[in-house]
């Protein structure tokens, strides 16, 4: 945590920043279902996920007084560490040897992906932590071995799973479902395994959640498609929905997703490459119990499931990788602590190559992700903090920003503490938000209008079009314009 407090701008500022204005403004206004992330314009909620992470961090940071930016980091690392709880419950359910959970907490935080990400201001180390106690809690169900208690505690954390980010939930709980048919049919008396009580836990532990889950999406979706840019991203788009997050089927046999994001993004940098690759198929064929062979497989097919459900996601998005190479990790890890000290005879050598993974693991991250973390970012040298600084400076608190030229990212609305229009490309009303920008910021004028290049609406544009309404003062900041509205 050296670099607790660097800009959270350091890699997919997008993701980070956007979650860092719902929390921000969590604390501002207060906690509500259709909660703000005051990004695209009036009406300023447009809620995704279900605010978990979110309300922790708003939470924490108003209780204890700590910077923002801080508090969503280490929250972050915490659900990281966390992680190794149900890792340790799930190891004690499946009967394998302590050496697995020392492995796989040693691979788990040697790896880049987490070591990276686990820091960073997002929800994935929450929605990962989540899953990983509805699975240790899942394989009971899936057994015929689960309490009462155990199902309504197998039912809690999937709903909070499937809340948190159903991508990353969705495909573990479709997995123990089809592991709990096949083991229900495999066994000498099926008809026993199917009794009306297995079918109630069931329905109660994944059942109920989905449809919460189902709940929370269709609440959501009737939210934003009151938002002129939202919408976009709601059932009345259902094509680009399913598009973007599926993806098509040639993706699914595409280098991208084989070569780049299985290959490079998971063996080479956080599986030990080419010795986890070795060690892995091993471990699903040489002098192997049959016990151990299913469980790596299992863990091969986990780490599958979302790549070939969310394939998209996946190929685009390097960090959605936190939610299933952990499987990927865990079947290196059994590999290590389970078969290899049964198929070679000499005691320690499962502690030599878990060394030898671990250095792997961290000479990828030194080659890779540490020099991100070590940037050091500042208003002189970063735009998006000039920006944002000159805009707290001069812009009254409350009167809320148009800005143009990044998409529709939640930099500058989170580092100036404004809400923003942040008007996206894709968007097909770009000029009347030049010409009324008061129908899209609640009826309000802009304080200041941002422009930077790169987009239809160039500064050359937003000047031209504002110098015949309102008095602005004119800043040119990096390669952008910033004009200020003067106050009366």
């Amino acid at each position: 945590m050296t670099y607790i407090d660097q800009a959270i701008l350091e890699a997919h500022s997008f993701r980070q920043t956007q979650t860092a204005l719902t929390s921000y403004w969590m604390m501002r206004d207060g906690f509500r279902l259709a909660y703000e992330t005051p990004v695209v314009g009036y009406p300023w909620s447009i809620p995704y996920e279900f605010p978990i992470y979110q309300w922790v961090v708003a939470v924490i940071a108003q209780a204890a007084g700590t910077s923002l930016t801080d508090t969503g980091r280490s929250v972050s690392f915490l659900f990281l560490l966390a992680s190794l709880i149900p890792a340790a419950m799930i190891v004690r359910r499946l009967g394998l040897p302590w050496r697995v959970w020392f492995a796989f907490s040693a691979l788990f935080l040697s790896s880049p992906l987490y070591l990276f990400w686990g820091r960073t201001f997002m929800i994935e180390t929450t929605a990962t932590c989540l899953m990983l106690f509805a699975l240790a809690y899942g394989l009971d169900v899936v057994r015929r071995s689960a309490s009462w208690t155990t199902v309504a505690l197998a039912f809690v954390w999937s709903t909070l799973a499937l809340l948190q980010k159903v991508t990353t939930a969705l495909p573990i709980i479709a997995l123990l479902m089809a592991a709990w048919l096949i083991v229900g049919l495999a066994r000498a008396e099926p008809r026993q395994s199917f009794a009306w009580r297995e079918w109630l836990k069931v329905s109660m532990a994944w059942g109920l959640s989905l449809v919460i889950g189902a709940g929370w999406s269709t609440y959501s979706d009737r939210i934003r498609v009151h938002n002129a840019v939202a919408v976009f991203s709601s059932s009345s788009y259902p094509l680009n929905v399913l598009l973007w997050n599926f993806g098509s089927p040639d993706q699914r046999v595409s280098t991208a997703l084989w070569m780049d994001v299985v290959v490079f993004r998971g063996l080479f940098l956080n599986a030990g490459a080419g010795l986890g690759a070795v060690l892995i198929g091993a471990a699903l064929g040489w002098r192997t119990r049959n016990r151990t062979r299913w469980i790596v497989a299992g863990a091969l097919a986990a780490y599958s499931a979302a790549l070939l459900v969310f394939t998209n996601l996946h190929i685009v998005h390097d960090y959605y990788q936190v939610a299933c190479t952990v499987f990927l990790i865990a079947a290196v890890a059994v590999a290590i602590g389970e078969w290899l000290p049964s198929a070679v005879p000499s005691r320690f050598a499962w502690v030599a190559v878990l060394l030898a993974v671990v250095s792997i693991n961290l000479y990828q991250f030194s080659r890779y992700d540490l020099s991100l973390m070590q940037k050091v970012l500042s208003a002189k040298t970063n735009r998006t903090l000039a920006i944002a600084s000159e805009i707290d400076r001069l812009v009254p608190v409350g009167t809320p920003i148009l800005v143009y030229g990044f998409e529709w990212s939640s930099e500058v609305a989170y580092y100036a503490q404004r809400k923003s229009f942040t008007v996206p490309e894709f968007f097909p009303r770009i000029l009347e938000t030049l010409t009324e920008p008061e129908k899209f910021l609640g009826g309000v004028k802009p304080g200041a209008v941002v422009a930077c290049p790169g987009g239809k609406a160039s500064p050359e544009l937003v000047d031209l079009t504002l110098a015949s309404r309102d008095q602005y003062t004119r800043i040119d900041l990096h390669d952008c314009r910033i004009l200020v509205r003067r106050q009366p």
